[in-house]
């Protein structure tokens, strides 16, 4: 008969029976202790992404892991185009969009969006998006004039709460005694828990103390236009700072590095003769010759007498030849395919390592399909292979690497790229002296929102079936030929009377 939970223990009933037991002897060692998201975090996050740093450095799976998603998400860079607007007349909106895409280009291309003078718009998003997923966040500071839409990148480390404040919880929180906000791991809050200022250092060092060594950039101009680009993806309530996309995984792609570098230093000594010489005779006898060795401190190979009269100090006494100031036995060693005597009472022990190797492949396996589930795509696409895989099961992999790249894309773009075009559209708009029915900012901020980038295509696996399963969704109203192309080949569709235009313009050269 069923009891009545009144009847129970608070502690044998739901998850007090399963995973939240306290007396249950598979759980007796899980110890959990979990705290805000700051706490669970900051105290951590700088050993965190040292960790990542050295494993991108070290270990080749780490590196996959972060450069597969860069791969997937940006491929070359991804490309502004016109969008649909309902704010815009047709032919302004247009019209707009079309400058603010030649303007685009020819900024990329001379780097003017760099403050530094060293990437295109496509190597700054790359930039960006892989200093995310190694490190966290990463930061893009502009200078706080409508004249500038140029970006400095700046590393997650200068980042931090000022130690010249009196901070609680390890240095991590602070209050800004000039205005009462609190600062959390260098990002300066509100009331409101919103984000208005962060605190960066003029320089990497963290001990500095001294007022001249912070600078604090308020997150937004005067006309609400974003100076500082804080690229992180929170996955908790009140946490602003992010965490390295291998946070999860750093125990295992270590422990999987360690192993593989023993299995190869044990792979290289088993491929090595090692022998040890067993004797019970005169220790200063050579095992392999028959002159003995009296001087036991002299160099393996003595430098060749440079004169005649010079070889009488290099001569040794047990030599019988006085010509020869070496015996060739001293330097003789077992060579392929060759026998040598030893003498009375001498053997010979070699070494014969013996290892577990035989799971080596199906274990080193094993660990990287979790550290690909773990961070979101399939383990054919992680490690770059798809030998021994079916077309279907290479598909599936592809498709749903697609689906994590396409999630990651779409934070990327609403985090970074829309509030950088934002910017440029508003300085776009004051250069050229572009009058609209709305004010400058609010045509900038319109333009951004409705922005539309394109993103790289699929991997293709057979590009005639797949052209044909386009043709039938296209049919049957599913999608548009827009919609395919992109999907297939990372740009709209393209007029097929512009095509047969330029084909007989060419025609007629």
């Amino acid at each position: 008969m069923r009891m009545s939970p009144l009847q129970l223990s608070p502690f044998t009933t739901g998850y007090a029976a399963a995973g939240g037991s306290l007396f249950s002897q598979v759980m007796a060692g899980f110890i959990a202790n979990s705290g805000t998201a700051s706490e669970d975090i900051s105290p951590s996050r700088r050993i965190l992404v040292s960790r990542a740093r050295m494993l991108d450095i070290s270990c080749p799976m780490a590196t996959a892991a972060v450069d597969r998603m860069v791969h997937g998400v940006l491929g070359d860079g991804l490309s502004y185009s016109l969008g649909n607007s309902d704010f815009f007349l047709d032919e302004e909106y247009k019209s707009l969009c079309s400058g603010l895409k030649k303007s685009l280009k020819l900024a990329s291309m001379t780097h003017s969006l760099d403050i530094q003078g060293r990437l295109t718009f496509a190597q700054m998003q790359r930039m960006a998006c892989r200093n995310w997923l190694l490190s966290g966040d990463v930061f893009f500071v502009r200078r706080p004039n409508v004249a500038n839409c140029a970006w400095r990148i700046i590393e997650s480390d200068r980042c931090m709460t000022p130690t010249m404040f009196n901070t609680v919880l390890s240095g991590i929180k602070a209050e800004n005694p000039e205005n009462g906000n609190t600062i959390i791991d260098g990002v300066e809050l509100d009331s409101e828990a919103r984000p208005v200022a962060y605190w960066f250092l003029n320089h990497y060092d963290d001990l500095a103390i001294r007022p001249e060594d912070w600078q604090r950039i308020e997150a937004y101009d005067d006309l609400g236009l974003p100076v500082v680009l804080h690229l992180f993806q929170p996955l908790r309530p009140d946490q602003y700072r992010g965490v390295p996309l291998v946070a999860n995984t750093i125990e295992t792609l270590y422990s999987t590095k360690a192993y593989s570098t023993a299995e190869l230093q044990a792979a290289i000594i088993e491929a090595c003769l090692a022998i040890f010489i067993v004797s019970n005779t005169d220790p200063t006898r050579n095992p392999f010759g028959t002159a003995p060795s009296l001087d036991l401190d002299k160099p393996l190979v003595p430098e060749m007498p440079e004169k005649p009269e010079d070889a009488e100090k290099f001569k040794l006494k047990a030599n019988p030849d006085p010509k020869f100031p070496w015996s060739q036995n001293d330097f003789e060693t077992i060579g392929p395919g060759e026998s040598k005597r030893l003498a009375d009472g001498e053997d010979i022990r070699t070494i014969d390592p013996k290892r577990p190797n035989s799971g080596y492949a199906s274990f080193i396996s094993a660990q990287n399909k979790a550290i690909a589930a773990a961070i979101g795509i399939p383990q054919q696409v992680l490690e770059a292979t798809f030998e021994g895989t079916s077309y279907a099961a290479a598909r599936g992999a592809v498709i749903e690497a697609s689906a994590t790249y396409k999630v990651v894309r779409g934070f990327f773009i609403e985090s970074f790229l829309k509030p950088m075009f934002e910017v440029f559209a508003y300085d776009f708009l004051i250069r050229n002296h572009i009058n609209t029915e709305f004010d400058i900012p609010t045509a900038a901020k319109i333009l951004s929102t409705e922005s539309v980038w394109n993103a790289p295509s699929a991997l293709c696996l057979d590009p005639r079936a797949e052209l044909e399963s386009w043709k039938l969704a296209i049919e049957m109203g599913l999608v548009d030929a827009d919609e395919a192309a992109l999907a297939v080949y990372g740009h709209p569709a393209k007029d097929p009377d512009k095509l047969n235009r330029n084909e007989a313009a060419n025609e007629k050269i």
